[in-house]
């Protein structure tokens, strides 16, 4: 898992970092943005996202790069 510096996202490399984002954030809020590079949309977003991160500090921010961690996208409920 890897935090950037300049805001509080925390990018999420695979399945196991998720969860342990998860777990770190307990009660906490969290707001996860799944994303991949090639979608206009989805880096329409991203400052918006991490403007948030910044402003809301109590909340959890965590983004999901589809093309990255891809086997996470897909794993059933029941794996997990």
């Amino acid at each position: 898992m890897q935090v950037l510096e300049e805001d509080l996202v925390k990018v999420i490399l695979s399945k196991e970092d998720f969860e342990v984002a998860l777990k770190e954030a307990g009660e906490r809020l969290v707001a996860v943005d799944f994303s991949a590079t090639w979608c206009r949309p989805c880096r329409s977003i991203k400052p918006l996202f991490r403007s948030l991160s910044m402003k809301h500090k109590d909340v959890v921010f965590l983004e999901v790069d589809a093309d990255e961690a891809c086997d996470f996208l897909f794993t059933k409920k029941d794996e997990g």
